[in-house]
């Protein structure tokens, strides 16, 4: 069996010690935990030290300050959706709320820091490579957004409530289901920045 089909596979803990000792290699000039041999450690194990690490960041992935542009298409389309009569969407309409979703998503992910823009975008990807095997795992996309929530996108702690929470896990879940649309990669001159 592979990581990706373990039964609740970022619901579940890994072994405390073994997360430890994880956090310490990764922590550990010169090498980061790069060429780490992981026999000895689990699934869990490396989810569990993941989770620990977006959730030790000082923002989210997506900063605070960005918070109201992630929330704002999907709190259009609610408001939209909640205008129409009942059952008077059609097919078609609901395909071009969510062609103007994916557009506005893009949009969104481009206007994020280089470094937030791409982890986001790797998280949204292995999150769908995980969410596509929930039939094994039993991790939907809805419950690795609750997973994921709010070390992903949130406003500061002390601003956000239940609607808001339940709000970034929409955009978490919008961003996972259509993870593909989302493959948005550095410029040249970003990445020379960076070295």
């Amino acid at each position: 069996m592979s990581g990706t089909d373990a039964e609740d596979v970022f619901a579940r803990s890994g072994h405390a010690a073994r997360i430890a000792n994880l956090q310490t290699v990764f922590t550990t000039p010169d090498r980061y935990g790069r060429g780490l041999d992981w026999t000895g450690y689990t699934i869990y194990d490396a989810t569990g030290i993941l989770l620990r690490y977006l959730k030790s960041l000082t923002e989210p992935v997506i900063p605070y300050h960005c918070y109201d542009l992630f929330t704002r298409p999907i709190l259009a389309h609610q408001s939209w959706y909640a205008s129409q009569p009942d059952g008077q969407t059609t097919q078609v309409m609901e395909d071009e709320w969510h062609t103007k979703l994916v557009r506005a998503y893009q949009d969104c992910i481009r206007e994020l820091p280089p470094l937030n823009r791409q982890l986001l975008v790797y998280l949204i990807d292995l999150l769908a490579l995980f969410a596509s095997k929930s039939d094994s795992n039993k991790m939907t996309s809805n419950r690795l957004a609750c997973t994921f929530n709010p070390a992903l996108v949130s406003r500061k702690p002390a601003e956000m409530d239940e609607t808001q929470h339940r709000l970034a896990q929409y955009v978490i879940i919008f961003l996972i289901e259509n993870q593909d649309h989302f493959l948005i990669g550095m410029t040249e001159t970003e990445e020379a920045s960076l070295l």
